[in-house]
């Protein structure tokens, strides 16, 4: 902990260490598109996190630092406003990602998630849905949007 950082190791909201590796915290600097990470969302809040550093060491151009941020969610429409159980809604907005998740307003979770692009996913509407608000979370926080209504 400093006066401007703080992190618990002991319970990290943010985790990309590969199992089995020598030294805590560092990944080997390989060539892909993508980190697995594990993220659990209480702690990500506690720690005050804002995403992932990571800082390249001996590599071909120089060291650097990438910040990989990890952003609540934030719902701006939805379409249609009313479906029957079972049926694909469009959710637009921005910071969709892996890990979004979409529940109703009864806290019933869509059935399936399919997240197009950072600003555009599609959810099924689960049964057990209720007119009332639609919520989009990930580790970073959450928002939700009214105005659904479930058809009979």
């Amino acid at each position: 902990e400093t006066p401007y950082l703080f992190f618990d190791a002991a319970a990290p909201g943010l985790d990309a260490t590969p199992p089995a590796t020598l030294e805590p915290f560092f990944l080997n600097d390989l060539p892909a598109t993508a980190i697995n990470v594990n993220y659990n969302g209480t702690n990500f809040q506690n720690d005050g996190s804002l995403g992932v550093m990571l800082v390249h060491m001996h590599n071909g151009t120089g060291s650097h630092v990438d910040v990989v941020p990890l952003r609540a969610p934030k719902i701006t429409s939805f379409s249609p406003t009313h479906a029957k159980v079972g049926a694909p809604i469009t959710i637009t907005g921005a910071n969709f990602g892996p890990g979004t998740q979409v529940t109703f307003f009864n806290n019933k979770p869509a059935t399936i998630v399919n997240v197009a692009s950072p600003t555009t996913l599609s959810a099924f509407v689960p049964a057990g849905a209720v007119s009332g608000p639609i919520r989009v979370s990930n580790a970073a926080g959450s928002s939700q949007k009214g105005g659904f209504t479930v058809d009979p």
